[in-house]
């Protein structure tokens, strides 16, 4: 198995991603530790550097994140968002760098300016606070770290009793979050390193919508009442 014997550790285990990444890294022979926020708080510092000290993990995965994108343009939303995404970030990363470990912060396509056709070479441009604070976590990553700028949608993002519309045109990379974290492993499992676009072919979002709920809705992507700039398309050039 290509992660036997490596111990690694998984924040925000309890989140989307985290669920379906935590059952993958242990069928390629990983031993997986996913403590809870209240065992391991990353915006405290000190009980962050005592949880990676006491689970000694060769790879942290660091998947949690404040990810409530409208709710991040508001006051309270940007504190959350600056709290867990930045400050939690910064204490994560520098407490498995202490301890010698390496990072895989999952980053997102949020961090372009959403006009499309995105390089990892490009100059960053977030339009969004969350893409900005995103961002800001990817500084304190190493150039032995993983940075991985994705998007993904949960599956039952749309339904007769989840979302019935979708906006359009909008332009993504994304996919269904079991797709996503296979990529996510297949990364891991290669030991890549620095900045990863990372996706599947571009399509338009209506198009992924469909596969889930064929009776969705289309509506002009510029009705949408939003309180932040709604990217219109996030495609990129994937190394993965």
């Amino acid at each position: 198995m290509k992660l036997e014997n490596q111990t690694i550790l998984l924040t925000g285990g309890s989140g989307v991603l985290g669920r379906y990444l935590i059952p993958r890294l242990q069928d390629q022979g990983a031993t997986v530790i996913s403590p809870s926020s209240s065992e391991m708080d990353i915006t405290n510092p000190s009980k962050t550097f005592q949880a990676v000290s006491w689970h000694n993990p060769d790879l942290v995965v660091h998947c949690a994140a404040y990810t409530n994108v409208p709710e991040a343009e508001n006051p309270k939303g940007r504190l959350e968002a600056n709290k867990v995404n930045i400050h939690g970030s910064k204490s994560m990363i520098e407490a498995s760098h202490y301890f010698g470990a390496k990072v895989v912060y999952i980053s997102t396509e949020y961090v372009y300016d959403g006009t499309g056709d995105h390089h990892k070479g490009d100059k960053t441009k977030p339009i969004t606070y969350y893409g900005m604070t995103k961002l800001i976590g990817e500084s304190f990553c190493s150039n032995k770290d993983l940075i991985l700028r994705l998007c993904f949608k949960n599956i039952g993002t749309w339904g007769p009793k989840a979302y019935t519309k979708v906006p359009h045109p909008v332009k993504t990379n994304a996919d269904f979050v079991d797709v996503i974290a296979d990529k996510i492993v297949d990364s891991i499992t290669r030991n890549m390193a620095g900045v990863v676009n990372l996706g599947t072919k571009a399509k338009y979002l209506k198009d992924l919508a469909k596969q889930e709920y064929p009776e969705v809705d289309i509506i002009d992507v510029t009705s949408l009442n939003t309180t932040y700039k709604y990217p219109r398309n996030g495609t990129m050039r994937l190394d993965i």
